[in-house]
């Protein structure tokens, strides 16, 4: 079977949050779709490892419960979607388009943090030829200005996401 969706960072992290906590509409949106559908790239768990590790100092407490959290995600049935051949030479056409170097590059003056997965992320949907569920509409509208995307929703918008590309 196809998948049909990836999902976005913003996305995934949002079932990290408690039920009272975790916006109504995604709850409502992921209950309607077969979980055979979606792939989870690798590329978001590179970032929820990242945000792990950069709280793990000041709130251990929290970056143990979201370690143990991610643990479950990764025993579950989703797809993890690894990166291909395919995949990693699309995501080094993408690195290497100048004008898409803010979307992967850390800022100089933020400190410690990890390289922006986004391109890695839209390489994933465009090999798959599946629809990004995300929350940051706007990065990924910029990337499908010179990479068509197969789709852009926003799950978190309402109750019935509709395609934005």
């Amino acid at each position: 079977m196809p998948i049909g969706l990836v999902l976005d960072t913003c996305i995934v992290s949002e079932f990290a949050k408690r039920a009272d906590q975790q916006n109504p509409n995604l709850r409502d949106w992921i209950q309607e779709i077969d979980p055979a559908d979606i792939a989870i790239p690798v590329a978001v768990i590179f970032e929820i490892q990242c945000g792990i590790q950069k709280i793990a100092t000041t709130n251990p407490a929290k970056s143990e419960a979201l370690a143990e959290w991610l643990e479950v995600l990764l025993a579950s049935d989703f797809h993890i979607q690894p990166m291909t051949a395919e995949i990693a030479r699309l995501h080094a056409r993408m690195v290497m388009t100048s004008a898409l170097k803010n979307l992967w590059l850390p800022a100089p003056k933020a400190g410690p943090q990890a390289p922006g997965q986004d391109l890695l992320i839209a390489a994933t949907a465009i090999v798959l030829g599946a629809t990004i569920a995300t929350a940051n509409l706007r990065d990924f509208e910029i990337i499908d200005g010179y990479f068509a995307l197969p789709g852009l929703m926003n799950p978190l918008a309402g109750p019935h996401p509709r395609m934005v590309v």
